[in-house]
């Protein structure tokens, strides 16, 4: 069955945005699942200025009962129309999969029902997924390239990211409203994992089920590294004032790592910046590296000071005696 209705087992929820290239792939790996319960399809698409509008249009004409489409007059932004289509979905279950990505197993969502549906202890499920790159054709990778656990905690999620945004269902009506920080955050998947984790594990389910796609114009994979670094340490920063004390130590070590890499990366010199570090950290005494994550921002304005950082480096040289 894949009617729409008042009781619907499961939504796909999809945000689109300039997708004409992908978005009827996305569609037709939706429309081809084999299932035996009821689902809708809800589609936010934000003012695209490609085709992408005119496709998922058609798509509505041709499956009225099982598409339901939300056209904003204005270009709403990311995280605004994952929100609003978010919160018109209906199902039990919700599953995600976003414009430029696609399902490649027929059976897909029926697996991730029927394990939500025996596994109570669980708030959602994911599996892996291979990784097209439009840009090197011959190019293959897995999302999960080693072997993974059964399932995964919220400390899991915190340290690293492992769920593909195409790989998700999971239970609606775990939380209320967002929270108000939700709408300024940089990516919309991890912090909905987050606070979903927080009612139970995410079951895991050893199969490729789903192609996600990298691509010039995708909202994550296009960017610099730099600037994912700065996304990623803003949106931890965020999380780890959410979960309050309990949960701090274990997102300030990653992301301790992660501003080794971004000071690397403007700095260029990893060694000297983590002696740097070292040397910072050690003046006021603190007893391990992850407090240092509190102190950044006064960190790299030392060494953003004229006297440059290996001058400053050499000025708290005894400091680093001090500690090795």
């Amino acid at each position: 069955m894949q009617v729409s209705g008042h009781n619907v087992k499961l939504s796909v929820l999809m945000v689109t945005y300039n997708h004409e290239k992908f978005i009827s792939q996305a569609l037709e790996s939706i429309l081809t699942q084999r299932v035996g319960f009821d689902y809708e399809i809800v589609i936010g698409e934000d003012c695209s200025t490609d085709s992408t509008r005119a496709i998922v249009m058609d798509y509505r004409q041709k499956y009225p009962d099982i598409i339901k489409l939300l056209l904003p007059d204005n270009n709403r932004g990311m995280m605004c129309n994952f929100m609003k289509t978010f919160e018109a979905c209906s199902g039990t279950y919700i599953a995600m999969l976003e414009g430029d990505d696609f399902w490649t197993d027929p059976f897909k969502l029926q697996k991730q029902v029927d394990y939500l549906d025996s596994h109570p202890e669980s708030v959602a499920c994911f599996h892996n997924a291979q990784i097209e790159y439009e840009n090197e054709p011959g190019k293959q990778n897995f999302f999960h390239a080693t072997q993974m656990k059964d399932s995964y905690t919220l400390l899991d999620i915190l340290n690293e990211s492992i769920i593909p945004t195409c790989s998700t269902v999971f239970r609606a009506g775990l939380f209320g409203m967002f929270p108000d920080w939700y709408s300024s955050m940089p990516m919309g998947d991890w912090p909905l994992h987050v606070m979903n984790a927080q009612h139970g594990d995410y079951g895991y389910l050893a199969e490729v089920m789903a192609t996600y796609r990298v691509h010039d114009g995708g909202v994550w994979s296009s960017q610099k590294r730099i600037d994912i670094l700065s996304k990623t340490i803003f949106a931890r920063d965020v999380i780890r004032n959410y979960l309050g004390c309990s949960y701090k130590t274990i997102v300030n070590i990653k992301t301790a790592g992660l501003y080794d890499e971004k000071v690397s990366i403007e700095y260029g010199d990893l060694n000297v910046v983590k002696l740097a570090v070292a040397a910072f950290y050690s003046l006021y005494n603190y007893p391990d590296y992850t407090r240092f994550v509190s102190h950044r921002r006064t960190f790299l304005n030392c060494v953003r000071r004229k006297v440059g950082l290996r001058t400053f480096l050499r000025a708290k040289l005894r400091a680093v005696k001090m500690i090795r």
